[in-house]
């Protein structure tokens, strides 16, 4: 099944504005999601960073004002915004978490070998394990 609908952490998102690469994510995906959290991460660099600048006009990304953080994801101790893009996903079924940071692969048991690569820049896990009743998603930069 194709990954349509992502929440996207603010490392990955820094690197695609950086790389000049993001207009990929509106091409492969229908809907990107950015957790509050995430977008504080991004506007806090320098007013002259691309992505802080960018991040304020792109009209295909659609920030949420509150998640509900997961007591047992608030329990390992992640920042933020990886805290809230893992809360999304364990709570909305069908969204893909785009992360960059090893540590929410290893607290969430997953297999980086699981599936090839998706694009150049994507790569799409699908070995999650279950909590809640819905299956977790990693997107890994």
């Amino acid at each position: 099944m194709p990954i349509s609908r992502v929440v996207i952490n603010a490392s990955p998102l820094i690197v695609l504005f950086r790389s000049q690469q993001a207009e990929l994510l509106p091409q492969l995906f229908e809907e990107i999601v950015i957790p509050q959290g995430v977008w504080e991460e991004v506007l806090a660099r320098q007013p002259e960073d691309i992505a802080a600048q960018q991040l304020r006009t792109v009209p295909w990304l659609r920030r949420i004002d509150r998640v509900e953080n997961s007591t047992k994801i608030a329990a390992w101790d992640l920042g933020k915004g990886e805290s809230e893009v893992l809360s999304w996903v364990a709570s909305h079924p069908g969204y893909a978490a785009i992360v960059d940071d090893s540590t929410c692969l290893d607290w969430l048991d997953l297999d980086e070998s699981a599936n090839p690569l998706a694009t150049d820049f994507l790569r799409p896990l699908s070995h999650a394990r279950r909590e809640s009743q819905s299956e977790q998603r990693l997107v890994r930069l």
